[in-house]
């Protein structure tokens, strides 16, 4: 009797250390899982920045072309 108590106990601690395993494996992947929606934040991000450069860069083309059309329009006024 005293033997099927141990091995009932060896059977416990098996079990108990898969689940811990288990658990871990399943750490590990939403930890992944979280460093990978990180990187696409990151990128997200960037892609971001990169627009408003863009839009900054065409607002200067247009006041730009604003100033260049009042010099015109002053040539104009001129004549």
């Amino acid at each position: 009797e005293q033997k099927q108590e141990q091995e009932r106990e060896q059977e416990e601690e098996r079990k108990w250390e898969q689940e811990q395993e288990e658990e871990q494996e399943q750490e590990q992947g939403q930890e992944q899982e979280q460093e990978q929606e990180q990187e696409q934040e990151k990128e997200q991000e960037e892609e971001q920045v990169q627009e408003q450069e863009q839009e900054q860069e065409q607002e200067q083309e247009q006041e730009q072309e604003q100033e260049r059309e009042q010099e015109q329009e002053q040539e104009q006024e001129q004549e």
